[in-house]
């Protein structure tokens, strides 16, 4: 692939330069801030009972432990990084043709499919450091509340499947980036994330979450349900991320980019 190690470059000068990598931080900062916020509440009810709404939700979380905390963090965080990653897959590949430099990237000598690879490369990057950073800080909580009941052996576990939630979702999301091509923009991509996790909700109510792709990373998440998914479940994964990643391939090398 001709000049790849020059469109990854580039692809990261373009995301270190962004409002958008900052503001990716910020939101998951602002959630595991929440989350430590929650705990916070539920271990000292005098305080609780003066926040008043605030202590009955924080109560759903159960004990100030690092179980519950654990818990809530793991229910959390696929939903979290379904938007969160498929924000940044939408803005990866919408900005070129917000932005009207699709043109001039074409331009360049390098072939279309080293774009698109460095493209997914840098997702595959900044999500993973993004979710690296979200782990941290929630441990970082953790310890300032100092929170009982820690188990290395707990938290090393969360720490693997949530790690692979990761890539599930970076990979689920290249449909977003398929999508955010073929609409050359970034609006109709995130629209299409904000309405794949609206669906989630139903799917797992109707108890068909072990069939819907988004829904699959929740439940592979979330101790105690992950024996419901099969190898149906995990095709059908493979085969959505396929299609966004092959798709996405395939649009920037044969569409018209005029």
């Amino acid at each position: 692939m001709k000049g790849i190690e020059s469109a990854i470059w580039a692809e990261f000068l373009k995301m270190r330069r962004s409002t958008a990598l900052w503001a990716t931080f910020a939101v998951v900062s602002i959630m595991i801030l929440m989350m430590g916020l929650m705990m916070f509440v539920l271990k000292n009810p005098v305080l609780a009972k003066d926040l008043g709404l605030l202590s009955v939700k924080a109560q759903l979380f159960g004990a100030a432990d690092w179980p519950s905390f654990f818990t809530i963090f793991s229910e959390s965080m696929p939903g979290m990084e379904m938007v969160i990653f498929g924000f940044v897959s939408s803005w990866v590949f919408g900005r070129e043709y917000s932005d009207r430099t699709a043109k001039d990237l074409l331009a360049l000598p390098v072939s279309r499919t080293s774009i698109v690879i460095s493209k997914f490369i840098v997702i595959l990057i900044w999500c993973v450091v993004l979710y690296l950073f979200a782990f941290a800080l929630a441990i970082t909580v953790g310890n300032v509340i100092q929170l009982s009941g820690w188990s290395f052996g707990h938290a090393f576990d969360r720490f693997i499947v949530l790690f692979e939630v990761a890539f599930l979702a970076v990979f689920l999301d290249t449909t977003v980036a398929l999508i955010a091509s073929y609409t050359r923009g970034y609006l109709a991509a995130i629209g299409f994330i904000i309405f794949a996790m609206v669906i989630v909700n139903f799917a797992l109510t109707l108890g068909y979450g072990q069939y819907y792709p988004w829904a699959i990373a929740m439940l592979y998440a979330t101790e105690g349900m992950e024996e419901q998914l099969s190898a149906t479940s995990w095709i059908i994964v493979f085969i959505t991320g396929s299609i966004g990643f092959f798709g996405t391939l395939a649009w920037w090398r044969y569409a018209d980019q005029t």
